[in-house]
């Protein structure tokens, strides 16, 4: 008896020879292409193979291309493979433990005639212990769909003219070259948008999923596409969050935490606002969705060159700000903190997707302290508190704590003293956007504070010679300068 087990592949399109519907079906040993002078053997394709794979099918790992050799892309790693004899390739992505992924190639060698696919990372794992075994497989003639069908694909793609365009400014387009730049998020963000029925959602499909790429996968539209979770609020349906980054340091992977954060970003602003616009080029239409997009797109402009992720959040909020004086603060806030991107967050260098420090805390109720020295060793205290996106209706102590030297005389907001010569400003509660002043009067205590030893008479205003000086005690005195 026999089992057959079939491996979800994407074709990898390297040459204009090289194409599975091109191609007899393929069938042979499986084995791993050996770098030679590795110890233990890698199986990039960037050195000369150290094993004989003629008339094999070899297996070969995508190592993050930025650090591999110069020059080594994928057109040179399957030619190697076809100069060392093997009659297919089958590629998988180390770092990358999702599905396989559609991908184009810039780098064409029309020399290549040997068949080449993606699989996923688990099935490399599987078709790996096959090696050694003599058991064959078999690489299918595929009959692919043209992604220009796609229509997710193509407002992906026109999607990275628009980020590329509108970030740095019209006149600079290479400022998304840096690592943690969130240009395929970007675009899966377009195409989630350019792609929705608006004219029949509902307020509560945030939460449905929606996946990319379908089409292509030959796969119907709710199926698993080429990313690792569909889009979707639910959280037990897309988990991801910025701690992920570094785990899966590729750019369609950290591209799918952006986009599953503006989505959610989109949903919180619909239910903010109650209403779907149908029609999404109605610009001046207060619907949930046509703001979220005129927010990425102000966000886009505003962006500094080489934006980490929370540079743009943080451009997000500045075009709220611009656009709409900040009325969707909190829904803006509430997405990012879900995913990671909270108040606390970090993004360390945006040229590194491995420094990040991931928090999910929003900006409730900061405080700002002003002290004033009035006439005779009086102090007028303002402690200025405002809030900005409050998790919950709390309801908060305002406390400041005196000096040992200053004796409390009043306070206007509520504010009572209590123990450990400490004003209380209890029981206060704020809407999101609010800000209150609170005031505390106090002066020193007897035989405290500031002696008066050198008083200065500033009189320009009425005398233009100014400064008149008046030493009470010590030596020299005020000047001019």
């Amino acid at each position: 008896a026999s089992a057959i087990r079939v491996c979800d592949a994407v074709e990898c399109i390297v040459s204009i020879n090289n194409k599975l519907i091109d191609k007899l079906p393929v069938t042979g040993p499986v084995v791993y292409y050996d770098d030679a002078g590795t110890n233990p053997f890698t199986h990039t394709g960037c050195q000369a193979s150290a094993t004989d794979i003629r008339g094999k099918i070899v297996l070969l790992n995508n190592t993050n291309l930025n650090s591999s050799p110069t020059g080594c892309n994928w057109a040179v790693r399957i030619k190697a493979a076809q100069v060392a004899g093997a009659i297919g390739v089958i590629v998988w992505r180390a770092q990358f433990a999702g599905a396989p992924y559609e991908f184009a190639f810039a780098q064409l060698d029309n020399t290549i005639t040997i068949p080449a696919v993606m699989v996923s990372t688990t099935d490399a794992i599987t078709l790996g212990t096959f090696v050694g075994s003599g058991l064959e497989i078999t690489m299918p003639t595929l009959r692919p769909r043209d992604a220009a069908f796609d229509s997710g694909i193509i407002a992906h793609e026109y999607g990275h003219g628009i980020s590329n365009r509108l970030t740095g400014g019209g006149t600079n387009t290479s400022c998304l070259n840096n690592n943690e730049q969130a240009g395929e998020g970007w675009s899966d963000f377009f195409a989630l948008m350019m792609t929705t029925d608006w004219a029949t959602a509902q307020l509560t499909d945030g939460v449905l999923a929606r996946t990319m790429g379908t089409y292509v996968r030959v796969q119907p539209a709710t199926g698993a596409g080429i990313r690792r979770y569909p889009y979707s609020t639910d959280m037990s349906v897309n988990p991801l969050t910025y701690a992920d980054m570094a785990t899966t340091p590729e750019v369609h992977a950290f591209g799918e935490i952006w986009c599953a954060t503006l989505w959610d970003m989109t949903w919180n602003i619909i239910q903010l606002q109650g209403t779907v616009e149908p029609n999404l080029y109605h610009s001046v239409s207060n619907g949930g969705n046509t703001v979220a997009l005129q927010l990425v797109m102000q966000g886009l402009k505003l962006q500094p060159c080489q934006p980490g992720f929370l540079d743009s959040r943080d451009a997000l909020l500045a075009a709220d700000s611009l656009l709409y004086n900040g009325r969707y603060h909190c829904a803006i806030w509430g997405a990012f903190a879900r995913r990671g991107m909270g108040y606390s967050a970090r993004e360390g260098f945006s040229t590194s997707v491995l420094d990040q420090t991931a928090a999910f805390d929003v900006p409730g109720v900061t405080l700002h302290k002003n002290t004033q020295l009035l006439a005779n060793n009086r102090f007028d205290i303002a402690l200025t508190a405002t809030c900005q996106c409050p998790a919950s209706q709390n309801t908060y102590a305002v406390t400041n704590q005196l000096p040992a030297d200053l004796q409390y005389v009043s306070s206007t907001g509520g504010g009572a003293l209590t123990a450990n010569n400490t004003v209380t400003f209890a029981n206060q509660t704020f809407a999101a956007g609010q800000q209150r002043t609170y005031r505390i009067q106090a002066h020193t205590a007897p035989g405290k504070g500031c002696d008066v030893t050198l008083p200065v008479n500033d009189d320009r205003d009425a005398n233009q010679t100014g400064l008149t000086p008046a030493v009470v005690a010590g030596s020299g005195g005020w000047a001019t300068t």
